[in-house]
Protein backbone atom coordinates (compact mmCIF):
# COMPACT_ATOMS: atom_id res chain seq x y z
CA UNK A 1 0.00 0.00 0.00
CA UNK A 2 2.83 2.39 0.81
CA UNK A 3 4.40 1.87 -2.61
CA UNK A 4 1.07 2.55 -4.30
CA UNK A 5 0.75 5.80 -2.38
CA UNK A 6 4.27 6.81 -3.34
CA UNK A 7 3.56 6.13 -7.01
CA UNK A 8 0.43 8.25 -6.69
CA UNK A 9 2.59 11.10 -5.41
CA UNK A 10 4.94 10.56 -8.37
CA UNK A 11 2.04 10.73 -10.81
CA UNK A 12 0.64 13.83 -9.13
CA UNK A 13 3.95 15.67 -9.28
CA UNK A 14 4.74 14.63 -12.85
CA UNK A 15 1.32 14.73 -14.48
CA UNK A 16 -1.17 16.14 -12.03
CA UNK A 17 -3.17 13.04 -12.91
CA UNK A 18 -6.52 11.95 -11.61
CA UNK A 19 -8.65 8.88 -12.20
CA UNK A 20 -9.34 7.80 -15.79
CA UNK A 21 -12.55 9.33 -17.01
CA UNK A 22 -13.20 7.24 -20.11
CA UNK A 23 -12.21 4.01 -21.85
CA UNK A 24 -12.83 5.54 -25.24
CA UNK A 25 -9.73 6.21 -27.38
CA UNK A 26 -9.53 9.50 -29.22
CA UNK A 27 -6.70 10.15 -31.66
CA UNK A 28 -8.21 12.99 -33.68
CA UNK A 29 -7.26 16.60 -33.15
CA UNK A 30 -3.99 16.01 -31.27
CA UNK A 31 -1.59 18.84 -31.91
CA UNK A 32 2.04 19.55 -31.12
CA UNK A 33 2.31 21.33 -27.79
CA UNK A 34 4.96 23.98 -27.15
CA UNK A 35 5.86 26.10 -24.17
CA UNK A 36 3.63 29.10 -23.49
CA UNK A 37 3.94 31.88 -20.97
CA UNK A 38 2.35 31.39 -17.54
CA UNK A 39 -0.59 33.37 -16.32
CA UNK A 40 -0.18 34.36 -12.70
CA UNK A 41 -3.84 35.19 -12.26
CA UNK A 42 -5.56 32.85 -9.84
CA UNK A 43 -2.41 31.53 -8.17
CA UNK A 44 -2.75 30.63 -4.53
CA UNK A 45 0.63 31.31 -2.95
CA UNK A 46 0.27 29.92 0.56
CA UNK A 47 1.94 31.86 3.35
CA UNK A 48 4.27 29.65 5.39
CA UNK A 49 3.28 29.34 9.02
CA UNK A 50 6.77 28.31 10.16
CA UNK A 51 9.27 29.29 7.54
CA UNK A 52 11.96 31.68 6.46
CA UNK A 53 9.98 34.04 4.24
CA UNK A 54 12.78 34.61 1.72
CA UNK A 55 13.43 30.92 1.05
CA UNK A 56 9.71 30.15 0.96
CA UNK A 57 9.10 32.97 -1.51
CA UNK A 58 11.99 31.68 -3.63
CA UNK A 59 10.38 28.23 -3.71
CA UNK A 60 7.10 29.72 -4.93
CA UNK A 61 8.83 31.77 -7.61
CA UNK A 62 10.69 28.70 -8.94
CA UNK A 63 7.51 26.61 -9.06
CA UNK A 64 5.71 29.36 -10.98
CA UNK A 65 8.66 29.69 -13.40
CA UNK A 66 8.64 25.93 -14.08
CA UNK A 67 4.90 25.53 -14.58
CA UNK A 68 4.85 25.83 -18.37
CA UNK A 69 7.94 23.83 -19.31
CA UNK A 70 9.99 21.54 -17.08
CA UNK A 71 11.88 18.28 -17.07
CA UNK A 72 11.55 15.70 -14.33
CA UNK A 73 13.51 12.73 -13.07
CA UNK A 74 11.76 10.70 -10.39
CA UNK A 75 13.24 7.67 -8.65
CA UNK A 76 11.29 5.29 -6.43
CA UNK A 77 13.49 3.37 -4.00
CA UNK A 78 12.61 0.39 -1.80
CA UNK A 79 15.01 -0.10 1.13
CA UNK A 80 17.50 2.12 -0.70
CA UNK A 81 17.34 0.11 -3.93
CA UNK A 82 16.01 1.73 -7.11
CA UNK A 83 12.83 -0.02 -8.28
CA UNK A 84 11.29 2.52 -10.65
CA UNK A 85 12.54 5.57 -12.52
CA UNK A 86 10.41 8.03 -14.47
CA UNK A 87 12.06 10.75 -16.53
CA UNK A 88 10.81 13.09 -19.21
CA UNK A 89 9.33 16.54 -19.69
CA UNK A 90 6.06 18.38 -19.34
CA UNK A 91 5.25 21.23 -21.73
CA UNK A 92 2.11 23.27 -21.07
CA UNK A 93 0.41 20.28 -19.42
CA UNK A 94 1.39 17.71 -22.08
CA UNK A 95 3.98 15.09 -21.12
CA UNK A 96 6.44 12.73 -22.73
CA UNK A 97 8.28 10.38 -20.40
CA UNK A 98 9.87 6.98 -19.92
CA UNK A 99 9.09 4.55 -17.09
CA UNK A 100 11.78 2.00 -16.25
CA UNK A 101 10.87 -0.73 -13.76
CA UNK A 102 11.62 -4.44 -13.24
CA UNK A 103 13.75 -4.57 -16.37
CA UNK A 104 10.96 -3.13 -18.53
CA UNK A 105 10.97 0.27 -20.23
CA UNK A 106 7.76 1.98 -21.31
CA UNK A 107 7.56 5.25 -23.26
CA UNK A 108 4.44 7.37 -22.72
CA UNK A 109 3.03 10.46 -24.46
CA UNK A 110 0.11 12.33 -22.92
CA UNK A 111 -1.62 15.26 -24.65
CA UNK A 112 -4.89 16.46 -23.18
CA UNK A 113 -7.11 13.40 -22.71
CA UNK A 114 -5.09 11.32 -25.17
CA UNK A 115 -2.40 8.88 -24.02
CA UNK A 116 -0.13 6.59 -26.04
CA UNK A 117 2.42 4.04 -24.85
CA UNK A 118 5.19 1.98 -26.45
CA UNK A 119 7.29 -0.79 -24.94
CA UNK A 120 11.01 -0.71 -25.48
CA UNK A 121 11.84 -2.28 -28.84
CA UNK A 122 8.35 -1.82 -30.30
CA UNK A 123 7.91 0.29 -33.41
CA UNK A 124 4.28 1.31 -32.97
CA UNK A 125 2.55 3.38 -30.32
CA UNK A 126 -0.63 2.02 -28.71
CA UNK A 127 -3.48 4.32 -27.68
CA UNK A 128 -4.51 3.98 -24.04
CA UNK A 129 -7.76 4.75 -22.24
CA UNK A 130 -8.47 8.47 -22.26
CA UNK A 131 -7.50 10.20 -19.03
CA UNK A 132 -8.36 13.45 -17.33
CA UNK A 133 -4.93 15.05 -16.81
CA UNK A 134 -4.36 18.41 -15.19
CA UNK A 135 -3.21 21.31 -17.35
CA UNK A 136 -1.36 22.69 -14.31
CA UNK A 137 0.53 19.74 -12.78
CA UNK A 138 2.69 21.84 -10.44
CA UNK A 139 -0.23 23.82 -9.04
CA UNK A 140 -0.62 21.56 -5.96
CA UNK A 141 2.99 22.32 -4.96
CA UNK A 142 1.92 25.92 -4.26
CA UNK A 143 -0.91 24.85 -1.95
CA UNK A 144 1.01 23.85 1.17
CA UNK A 145 -0.34 23.69 4.71
CA UNK A 146 2.93 24.48 6.52
CA UNK A 147 6.57 25.03 5.66
CA UNK A 148 9.47 24.61 8.06
CA UNK A 149 12.94 25.76 7.05
CA UNK A 150 16.09 23.96 8.21
CA UNK A 151 19.18 25.49 6.66
CA UNK A 152 18.65 25.38 2.88
CA UNK A 153 15.89 22.75 3.05
CA UNK A 154 12.17 23.18 3.53
CA UNK A 155 9.87 20.56 5.00
CA UNK A 156 6.55 21.18 3.27
CA UNK A 157 3.27 19.67 4.40
CA UNK A 158 0.53 19.29 1.77
CA UNK A 159 -3.09 18.15 2.11
CA UNK A 160 -3.26 14.54 0.94
CA UNK A 161 -6.26 15.41 -1.23
CA UNK A 162 -4.03 17.71 -3.33
CA UNK A 163 -2.33 14.57 -4.67
CA UNK A 164 -5.44 12.42 -4.81
CA UNK A 165 -4.40 10.49 -1.70
CA UNK A 166 -6.70 9.24 1.03
CA UNK A 167 -4.49 10.61 3.80
CA UNK A 168 -4.73 13.81 5.79
CA UNK A 169 -1.23 15.12 5.02
CA UNK A 170 1.83 14.45 2.86
CA UNK A 171 5.29 15.57 4.04
CA UNK A 172 7.81 16.50 1.35
CA UNK A 173 11.41 17.60 1.91
CA UNK A 174 12.32 20.28 -0.63
CA UNK A 175 15.80 21.51 -1.55
CA UNK A 176 16.40 24.40 -3.93
CA UNK A 177 19.28 24.01 -6.39
CA UNK A 178 19.56 27.23 -8.34
CA UNK A 179 16.43 27.31 -10.52
CA UNK A 180 15.74 23.60 -9.95
CA UNK A 181 13.78 21.85 -7.20
CA UNK A 182 14.54 18.53 -5.56
CA UNK A 183 11.74 16.80 -3.62
CA UNK A 184 11.96 13.77 -1.34
CA UNK A 185 9.04 11.94 0.21
CA UNK A 186 9.51 8.90 2.43
CA UNK A 187 7.07 6.50 4.03
CA UNK A 188 8.31 3.34 5.68
CA UNK A 189 10.82 1.65 3.41
CA UNK A 190 9.74 3.54 0.26
CA UNK A 191 11.43 6.78 -0.82
CA UNK A 192 10.48 8.94 -3.81
CA UNK A 193 13.05 11.44 -5.10
CA UNK A 194 12.14 13.95 -7.82
CA UNK A 195 14.14 16.67 -9.53
CA UNK A 196 12.32 19.35 -11.52
CA UNK A 197 14.12 21.87 -13.70
CA UNK A 198 13.45 24.11 -16.67
CA UNK A 199 13.06 22.47 -20.07
CA UNK A 200 14.86 23.77 -23.14
CA UNK A 201 12.73 26.42 -24.89
CA UNK A 202 12.55 24.34 -28.07
CA UNK A 203 11.20 21.23 -26.30
CA UNK A 204 7.82 20.02 -27.59
CA UNK A 205 5.39 17.17 -27.00
CA UNK A 206 3.91 15.80 -30.22
CA UNK A 207 1.35 13.07 -30.85
CA UNK A 208 2.72 9.91 -32.50
CA UNK A 209 2.41 9.85 -36.28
Amino acid sequence: MHSLKMLAVVAAIILGSSACSSDEDSSEGAESTTSTSSESEGLHLTDATTADSELSARLDSIIVALRDAYTFDTRVELDGELVTEVDGHNIAGASEFTISTSGTTLDVISIGSQVWSRLEGASDWSPEAASDLSTDPLGPLLDSTTRTVTGEQITVVYPGASFGLDVAEVDVLVRLDGSAIELVHQTGDVTVRSRLEAAHPDTTVTAPA
